[in-house]
């Protein structure tokens, strides 16, 4: 979701979230949108992150974060339907406009429970990663006085020499975000800056006894994945710490291959081989999710679509089931270029389940005609060529769930298989 906020009134307009099917809601329109917000969190933010959000959307601090690094940038956890889902919050200003501030939020839960669990199959590893802190392909280590940000380079590789950053200095972080506009790569920049500050990294050490963030580092004009590490070490009394940035190239491309094969499979398993669309278990999974909706009384308007190919036991019968999965494919082709803006499934070996809503919900009775039209010549009409689709609406005060929805529209599909039967039959 997006909000437009006039930073003189703290009026705001809220455009909604992205539906399943693709469409954002209408925009609404409040007051107070700073004082709403901290209201809100009370019910809507996860109570782990509550402190740190409301102390983030305190108007003044936050115009200070966006006036010093132009985007304000956070992570925290929404409560949906109770549960606690990451979300992804940027804030900014318009380059010519002051005046409006623009607040995006954006989920990034997937990503975020997927780091979870990565990390939580290292935390065995944590006794030996502290003591072992910053080996490894070390590129260059830093020492950096905490109180001052005064630094001091140890060592660096001789590529990285060539990067022309300064050996000592001051303001340790300030620094590093200025070097970062030719030494990140240019995607990775913005959460750099967010995330590799001195509070953040104190923080993490305080929590978790280390820091540790990957990006891509540019060396010689290529992205370099690396890993960021910091701890603290006492030397002569006085608390310092010591920052490594490590060559983990290798290691993350395999860790992302894994994921990506993991993703893929993940994938692979709700989808249907033959066409490509979704296949009976994706649609038992937006099931539960509709069902949920309907249940709570957040459903947005839609209708099911029940498609059946025409005379498939015929095909199969006379010329092979090689010929009938040819049929399949064309019929989910034309069931797919109809209902164009609607997830469609195949649950059965002819039969599939459109989901309407949005665009295609207020043209359903058009798209409807446009399925289950006929060709005008019916004697050029050749077995596995047409379809028969009912379609029925959701309504509040007669469907309790998706299933009862797909009953009635399952019999307008047989109601019109007959009809269509008997025209062919007639001719």
């Amino acid at each position: 979701m997006i909000f437009y906020i006039d930073l003189d009134t703290d009026d705001y307009i809220e455009y909604g979230s992205r539906t399943e099917a693709g469409f954002l809601s209408a925009e609404n329109h409040g007051t107070n949108f700073f004082e709403e917000s901290k209201a809100n969190a009370r019910s809507l933010i996860y109570e782990e992150d509550r402190g740190r959000f409301l102390e983030a959307m305190e108007k003044e601090k936050l115009q200070e974060e966006i006036r010093k690094n132009g985007t304000f940038i956070t992570q925290y956890r929404l409560l949906i339907n109770g549960v606690p889902t990451y979300v992804n919050m940027k804030a900014t200003c318009g380059k010519e406009d002051s005046r409006h501030l623009i607040i995006g939020i954006n989920s990034i839960d997937a990503q975020m429970k997927d780091r979870a669990a990565a990390l939580h199959a290292r935390e065995e590893r944590k006794t030996y990663m502290r003591l072992s802190a910053l080996v490894g392909n070390l590129i260059v280590l830093y020492f950096v006085d905490p109180e001052t940000e005064r630094f001091t380079e140890f060592s660096a590789t001789r590529d990285f020499d060539e990067l022309g950053i300064a050996k000592q200095g001051d303001a340790f972080f300030r620094t590093t975000r200025e070097n970062g506009r030719w030494t990140v790569h240019p995607e990775d920049y913005e959460m750099f800056c967010s995330l590799v500050t001195l509070e953040n990294v104190l923080h993490a050490i305080d929590q978790d006894g280390m820091f540790s963030y990957d990006y891509r580092l540019m060396r010689g004009g290529l992205p370099t994945y690396v890993r960021l590490r910091a701890a603290r070490i006492e030397e002569n009394g006085k608390s310092m710490l010591i920052i490594g940035l490590l060559d983990e190239d290798a290691q993350i491309r395999r860790e992302q291959e894994f994921a990506h094969d993991l993703s893929e499979a993940k994938r692979m398993a709700t989808v249907d081989a033959l066409t490509g669309v979704k296949n009976k278990h994706a649609y038992q999974q937006w099931e539960e999710r509709i069902n949920a909706k309907i249940l709570s009384g957040e459903q947005e308007p839609f209708a099911v679509a029940v498609c059946d190919i025409n005379n498939m036991k015929t095909v199969n019968d006379r010329y092979g089931h090689k010929e009938g999965d040819a049929c399949i494919r064309q019929a989910c082709s034309r069931i797919c270029r109809v209902f164009d803006h609607s997830p469609v499934f195949r649950i059965g070996g002819d039969e599939f389940v459109v989901l309407l809503a949005g665009e295609d919900y207020a043209r359903r009775e058009e798209l409807l005609e446009e399925i289950n039209e006929l060709p005008e010549d019916l004697s050029s009409i050749r077995a596995g060529e047409t379809i028969s689709t009912g379609m029925v609406r959701y309504r509040k005060d007669r469907h309790a769930s998706l299933s009862a929805v797909f009953e009635e529209a399952d019999q307008e599909m047989y109601r019109k298989k007959e009809s269509m039967k008997a025209m062919l039959d007639s001719d």
